[in-house]
């Protein structure tokens, strides 16, 4: 990527797992990558008002700060108020919100046609300086969608009119049907991901050299052509997203958006190879890339903490504490009653490797499943079973997990 090129940072739309691109801008201020243009969608035309206004702590802050009350004004009454956990239905829904607190948000949303725009209104009044975004360098662009045509606006701040940068803002982050749409001058708005959620338009439009697009994944209209044209047109093109579940996307919660600046941090430090890796994060040309696969399947498989840089050490050390606590309950899950063939070596292999198979996340865990071929594996290196295409189909993430751990932990 040229320094001396014009550089855009589109920044998707996604909620409460906005957090997530306030760890890429972290990023980027440490790699020093210059921003001429910021762009966004819903959270994505929060995060970028901040970005403009080169108030990083203070983002910071905002996040560290934000929950879902201070979003949504929703008054959850005794009956409406989310049960105890160990109920029926006090299962989690995404990431931090249980059936029960989904079920009330959902009544209180229909019985009001959506919360208001209260509570943004009044965190955009706190956080955001429409002043500083007009006189700033960087330029600056959003979307919203009007009602009831769904006609998609795309504006930059030099087109909205004076005093209303903050109107637009809540404009292009009003979810329907959770939140009511927003009124500016007589004419109704809704979220911008009606129309365009990862707006990489506003981008192109303004002649960016340089694309930065950040993908929250979240529910919207993705303009799949605009990211050919992108991929075309752009000399330096990058999508970061993450391999994570980030969340739901009502729900702000402060220990889940520290995770998420973190992720953001780390997969932009990946996307600019200072670091490398999928789900985890190891310092760059660690290992070759098999190898790398391998450990990033090992990390998940025995759940790791993805908010961690790993060297191979470190690495090595974690899985073989893991390893051990394992064996543990394998052995447990080995010798109940139905399962105890699998340890009859007289068996041949590919049997019980048939019968692992046909138990997984049933009777055997996958972690144990890895564990057992890891083992094989030490024994016989070249089993023709285990080295097989048909075997990397069926048992890829284990099988990848086992070959490291079989060659670097066991």
């Amino acid at each position: 990527m040229k320094s001396n090129k014009k550089t855009a940072l589109v920044l998707g739309g996604g909620g409460a797992r906005g957090a997530y691109e306030i760890g890429v801008w972290q990023a980027l201020r440490e790699l020093g990558i210059r921003i001429d243009i910021v762009c966004g969608t819903s959270v994505g035309s929060v995060n970028g008002a901040m970005i403009v206004q080169d108030e990083f702590d203070l983002a910071v802050k905002l996040w560290q700060e934000l929950d879902t009350s201070m979003i949504f004004d929703l008054n959850l009454s005794k009956q409406s108020a989310p049960k105890a956990s160990g109920k029926k239905n006090s299962g989690r829904v995404g990431r931090g919100i249980s059936l029960d607190e989904a079920g009330a948000y959902a009544r209180e949303f229909l019985k009001k046609g959506g919360a208001s725009a209260s509570g943004l209104a009044a965190i955009l009044d706190k956080y955001i300086d429409e002043e500083a975004i007009r006189s700033s360098p960087i330029e600056y662009g959003l979307t919203t969608v009007e009602l009831p045509t769904l006609a998609p606006h795309y504006l930059y701040k030099e087109e909205i009119p004076s005093g209303k940068i903050a109107d637009y803002i809540i404009a292009s982050s009003s979810i329907a049907p959770a939140v009511q749409p927003h009124k500016i001058d007589g004419i109704d708005y809704i979220d911008g991901g009606f129309a365009d959620v990862v707006p990489l338009e506003l981008a192109l439009n303004k002649g960016a050299e340089n694309i930065i697009a950040v993908n929250l994944q979240a529910v919207g209209i993705l303009r799949r052509e605009k990211f050919k044209e992108a991929e075309e047109s752009a000399d330096f093109f990058e999508i970061i997203t993450s391999a994570w579940d980030l969340g739901n996307v009502l729900v702000f919660d402060r220990s889940n958006s520290r995770r998420l600046m973190r992720l953001g941090y780390l997969d932009t430090m990946k996307t600019f190879r200072i670091f490398s890796g999928n789900f985890y994060t190891f310092p760059h040309r660690s290992f070759d890339k098999k190898t790398l696969i391998g450990a990033d399947y090992a990390a998940k498989l025995f759940e790791l903490d993805p908010t961690v840089i790993y060297t191979k050490d470190s690495l090595n050390e974690t899985l073989a504490d893991k390893i051990k606590a394992q064996r543990r309950i394998m052995k447990r899950e080995l010798l109940r009653k139905d399962n105890h063939t699998l340890l009859d070596d007289s068996k041949p292999f590919k049997l019980r490797i048939s019968e692992s198979v046909n138990l997984l996340g049933e009777k055997l865990s996958r972690k144990s499943f890895a564990i057992q071929i890891a083992d094989e594996l030490k024994k016989e290196p070249d089993n023709h079973l285990l080295t097989s295409r048909a075997a990397s189909k069926l048992i890829r993430e284990e099988l990848a997990a086992a070959h490291y751990l079989a060659a670097h932990i066991l």
